[in-house]
C-alpha cells in the first residue's frame, strides 16, 4: 500500500466506522436550527450572531470578516444555511486532547474549529518577496469555501459509501475507488476556496482585477498554496492548471490537474469528510 493510500485509509476510516463523539452533543438544538433554516429567511448572519456569544471577539471577527469580504463565499454559505446544511459554527477548546489531527471539521450541520486553527487563518506574509501593492490572502476565506464545497457533496459521498459496503469487490479496490472520489471532490473544494480568496482580494482592491504580481503574491502567501502551486507549474505529461484572470474555471481538465497535485501533496488541516453525515 503506498503512502497516499495509507493516509487516505486513516482519513476516511473514521467515517466508515463512525462512533458518536462528544462533538455531537446538543444535536437537538442543531436539529431545531436546521428546521428554522429550512422554514425561514435565516442567513449566515444568524449563524455569526450565534457565534458571537460563544467566542472571543478576535475569533468572531475571523469568521465575520472572511464572510463579509467575499460575496461569493457569503452566497455559498447562505445557500447551505437555508438548506439546513449549516446550522452552527463552534469553537472547540479541546484541541489535540481529543485526538484530532484536523483543526477544522464538520459534524452533521455543525462546523467545528479549534482556537489555534482560527488564530492561524488570518492574513499574514509567509513569502519573502514584497511589493507595495501586495494583497495578503485571508486563509479563513479559503477554509470556509473548501468546507462549503465539501458540504454540497456530502450526499455523493454517502451514496458512494453505501455502494462500497454492498460491493463484492476486494476491500483494497473499494478503498482506492473511494479515495479517488474524495480526491476529485477535494480538487473542486480547492478551486472554490481559491476563487473565494480571489473574490475577497478583488473586493479589497476596490473592485479592480489583480495584476499578475498581486496574483502571485496572493498565492505565495496562502497557507494552502502547495497543491495549487504544483498544479499551476506542472510539467507534461501531468495536467496543468489553467487560470482566467486569476480565477480557476471549474472544468474537467482543472479538476484533473488539481487531483494529480493532491495525490502528491500532504493532507491539509481541514477534515474533508463529515464526521456525522
Amino acid at each position: 500500500m503506498n503512502s497516499l493510500l495509507k493516509l487516505c485509509v486513516l482519513k476516511f476510516a473514521t467515517v466508515i466506522f463512525f462512533v458518536a463523539s462528544p462533538l455531537t452533543a446538543g444535536a437537538t438544538d442543531v436539529q431545531k436550527l436546521a428546521q428554522r433554516a429550512q422554514s425561514s429567511d435565516i442567513s449566515i448572519e444568524s449563524i455569526l450572531a450565534d457565534l458571537r456569544g460563544r467566542s472571543t471577539q478576535s475569533q468572531y471577527e475571523a469568521f465575520a470578516n472572511a464572510i463579509r469580504h467575499s460575496p461569493a463565499l457569503a452566497a455559498q454559505l447562505n445557500e447551505l444555511v437555508r438548506a439546513g446544511l449549516l446550522t452552527r459554527i463552534s469553537i472547540d477548546s479541546g484541541e489535540a486532547s481529543q485526538g484530532r489531527s484536523f483543526g477544522a471539521m464538520r459534524s452533521g450541520s455543525t462546523w467545528v474549529f479549534t482556537p489555534s486553527f482560527v488564530a492561524d487563518q488570518g492574513p499574514r506574509r509567509i513569502h519573502d518577496v514584497v511589493s507595495d501593492d501586495d494583497i495578503l490572502p485571508d486563509n479563513m476565506v479559503f477554509a470556509l469555501g473548501f468546507m462549503a464545497w465539501r458540504t454540497t457533496h456530502d450526499e455523493e459521498v454517502t451514496k458512494a459509501l453505501g455502494a462500497m459496503r454492498e460491493s463484492t469487490d476486494a476491500p483494497m479496490a473499494k478503498m482506492e475507488w473511494l479515495v479517488k472520489l474524495n480526491i476529485r471532490i477535494d480538487a473542486g473544494a480547492f478551486i472554490q476556496g481559491w476563487n473565494d480568496v480571489v473574490d475577497a482580494a478583488v473586493r479589497q482592491n476596490r473592485g479592480v482585477p489583480l495584476t499578475v504580481s498581486q496574483g502571485n503574491a496572493l498565492m505565495m502567501n496562502l497557507r494552502y498554496r502547495g497543491p495549487l502551486l504544483k498544479a499551476v507549474t506542472a510539467a507534461s505529461p501531468n495536467p496543468k492548471l489553467r487560470m482566467e484572470s486569476l480565477y480557476i474555471p471549474y472544468d474537467t481538465k482543472n479538476v484533473a490537474a488539481l487531483a494529480s497535485a493532491l495525490q502528491e501533496s500532504q493532507l491539509i488541516d481541514i477534515q474533508p469528510m463529515n464526521m456525522r453525515p
